[in-house]
Formats: C-alpha cells, structure tokens, sequence
C-alpha cells in the first residue's frame, strides 16, 4: 500500500524538481522502500543524512537499494 510521504520528505521534494518528478514515476513500492528507511532512523542526524541521500539518489534517478540490482 501506499505511504504518505512525511512532512520534511515532501518539503525536501518540493524544493528538488528533478528528483519530485523522478519521484512521482517511482511504483508505491519504490517510494515505501525510502519512506521506511528514513523514518526508520533512531537519532535526527541520521534521518537528515538519509533524507539528503534520498533527495540526491532520487534526482539522479536511483532507486533505493540501486547499487545491488545489477549484481
């Protein structure tokens, strides 16, 4: 099912063109996959270096777990 994406997601989308666009051609499953591993963080360092990962990994195009797909 589809995640909502939390608030400073959504404020981060909004300020990255490329990387919303990118992000509203991404499957529900796609999304989930960053929406829990950024909420998924224990201390707010770590969710906002996973929520600017997201935001640079989205823009260029990359899915979640991208480095392992061509294995």
């Amino acid at each position: 099912p589809e995640l909502p994406a939390p608030a400073d997601l959504a404020d981060a989308l909004q300020r990255s063109t490329k990387a919303a666009a990118t992000w509203a051609g991404f499957s529900p499953g796609r999304r989930r996959e960053y929406i829990e591993w950024i909420t998924g963080a224990k201390r707010p360092e770590t969710r906002e270096t996973r929520l600017i990962t997201t935001i640079e990994w989205v823009a260029e195009g990359k899915t979640r777990h991208w480095k392992y797909q061509n294995c």
